[in-house]
């Protein structure tokens, strides 16, 4: 008996290789591609839950000063002040209680109805009188506003009232509350006799949100092109032995992170940006990734 052996063309090898190849490729590219885009999600959700949590914390956390200044505004000892300075160690004492209880606040003034500061707490006091703020300060006070118990927020871009001289990301906010002779009228169209204003600075707002932050994410505080708080991060040009500098380039999420309570006149809303790259929050899922990208060219290897 006769045996034919049958010899197979490279063409057709080939061919027949590659139908038999072609669905482990296809399954591949389309686990492949799902993992990408699950990561994606992730972080993205990620990302915004962290960023809900912040401007969450610090609306309640700015409400509470607001709540805890309009008492300090009503209290009796720093109206005496204002009249008698015999009472003002006393005031004193009663600005320091007061930011001893807010670890936003760094400093607090007691202010009469002239620009002078009659008593102080981790402060400046001549700075002060001689900076930007006083004039806003004294024109606000002639106001509608200021006359009917609302508070205002001005804006501070001076180093040494935030103290934050060995910095460049200085700046912060001023809080202020009319402090009136009578306080059980507020609201009903008096004249301030004296304010108290508390500094915030940007700075202490970043510690408060940045125990959410993961990996080397790093926080924007901006009002529109102004930045008015950037967090200490490396370069996106940065050398990395292990990741290429074009693979570290951050993505980004923003939110408006508003400052404000009732008694304010008007809010401030400046923007919060997340910065945050591929590893920070989604390691384990990048991991996988390597892992199942590793374990199918495996697969096609021993086929």
């Amino acid at each position: 008996m006769n045996h034919r052996t049958v010899r197979l063309g490279p063409t057709l090898i080939i061919i027949l290789f590659t139908v038999a190849l072609l669905p482990a490729l296809l399954a591949s590219v389309v686990l492949l591609t799902r993992q990408h885009q699950i990561i994606a999600q992730s972080e993205q959700s990620q990302l915004e839950r962290a960023l809900t949590s912040m401007t969450r914390e610090a609306r309640f956390r700015s409400e509470m000063i607001g709540t805890q200044i309009n008492q300090l505004s009503q209290d009796r000892v720093l109206h005496q002040a204002l009249d008698n300075f015999l009472f003002s160690s006393h005031a004193r004492l009663a600005l320091a209680a007061f930011i001893k209880s807010n670890s936003l606040l760094t400093s607090a003034y007691l202010i009469d109805d002239k620009g002078l500061v009659v008593e102080y707490i981790n402060g400046q006091a001549s700075h002060l009188e001689s900076s930007n703020l006083m004039p806003q300060l004294m024109a606000w006070g002639k106001t509608r506003e200021a006359k009917q118990g609302k508070h205002l927020l001005l804006p501070v871009n001076d180093p040494v009232l935030v103290d934050d001289m060995e910095q460049n990301r200085s700046g912060g906010l001023a809080l202020v509350a009319p402090i009136y002779r009578n306080h059980q009228r507020a609201g009903v169209m008096q004249t301030p006799s004296g304010f108290v204003m508390a500094i915030l600075p940007w700075r202490q707002m970043a510690q408060l949100l940045e125990p959410y932050l993961k990996g080397s994410e790093y926080l924007v505080i901006s009002q529109g092109e102004n930045r008015l708080y950037e967090g200490a991060h490396q370069s996106a040009n940065a050398t990395n032995d292990t990741v290429p500098d074009k693979e570290r380039v951050p993505s980004k999420m923003a939110h408006p992170l508003v400052i404000g309570w009732p008694q304010l006149e008007q809010e401030i809303p400046p923007t919060i940006t997340l910065y945050s790259y591929s590893d920070d929050r989604v390691s384990e899922l990048n991991k996988a990734q390597q892992l199942l990208t590793g374990s199918i060219v495996g697969m096609l290897l021993l086929v």
